[in-house]
């Protein structure tokens, strides 16, 4: 039976199943290595991007509350709204009252999953404020998803390419050759 089953397999579509089984067997040992060392290596990133940003926002943030001009605040508040993983931004005063506000509108998200940073705000040795962020994490899972996506779609324009070359190597080095010797022997046999 398997033997029948192999006889009806063209050479083609040997290769190409070949080619998908080598292609997907180091799969497990990619998620493997991907969870013990490229998250974390994100999540470092991660940190040591997002410390950069609040560093410079709170550089921004102190002269801001130092010459009482809450729209240089406001602007700074504004570009730091464009990064989707900005949970809030708040900004006091010495005295505790509220300078800046921003807080996302988007779904809850847990507590664990938001990197908070605060900053007590000086300037010239003299305390003007604090500010506080938060930013939302990206959990293992999501990271996953979207490098996975991101490994599939060059994975199956490996595929296609490697498909596209075998097909073309196959058709031109082994089936026309062969047609062409078919050709011949009926040529052969024609003038017997």
């Amino acid at each position: 039976m398997i033997r029948a089953m192999l006889y009806r397999v063209s050479l083609l579509q040997a290769l190409a199943v070949m080619i998908v089984i080598s292609l997907l067997l180091p799969l497990p040992l990619l998620m493997l290595t991907y969870a013990n060392s490229t998250y974390k290596n994100k999540q470092a990133e991660f940190t040591t991007l997002y410390t950069k940003k609040f560093n410079l926002s709170s550089a921004i943030f102190v002269e801001s509350l130092w010459n009482f001009y809450p729209e240089l605040g406001q602007k700074m508040l504004d570009q730091l709204q464009l990064d989707p993983k900005l949970k809030f931004v708040h900004v006091q005063d010495n005295y505790g009252k509220l300078f800046l506000n921003w807080e996302t509108t988007q779904k809850s998200v847990q507590d664990d999953d938001i990197f908070l940073l605060h900053k007590t705000l000086e300037k010239d040795n003299v305390v003007v404020g604090t500010v506080d962020m938060g930013f939302i994490r990206e959990d293992l899972i999501s990271s996953l998803m979207a490098d996975m996506t991101l490994f599939g779609y060059v994975l199956f324009l490996q595929i296609f390419f490697l498909v596209l070359v075998i097909s073309w190597i196959y058709y031109y080095k082994i089936i026309k050759p062969i047609k062409r010797l078919v050709a011949h022997s009926h040529l052969l046999a024609l003038q017997k």
